[in-house]
């Protein structure tokens, strides 16, 4: 009988054991799920802003000509 609970309290050791490793794990795999997010986002904002740019610069270069027979 104290064999078999020795048994099982080993058993039990090495599943905790196990569980801690998987926490870690997980809690190491959401810190670089949350940096992938944080640099997916400021790659959309510098997309954001480049393409606001170019939208700028076509404006300029449409309202150019009518600016050029006002002035």
């Amino acid at each position: 009988m104290d064999e078999r609970l020795a048994t099982l309290r080993q058993g039990e050791e090495e599943q905790e054991t196990a569980v801690q490793g998987l926490r870690q794990a997980l809690s190491e795999a959401e810190l670089a799920h949350d940096d992938a997010r944080e640099q997916r986002t400021a790659v959309q904002v510098q997309r954001a802003q480049g393409e606001a740019r170019l939208q700028v610069v076509a404006d300029r270069e449409r309202r150019l000509p009518e600016e050029l027979t006002t002035a």
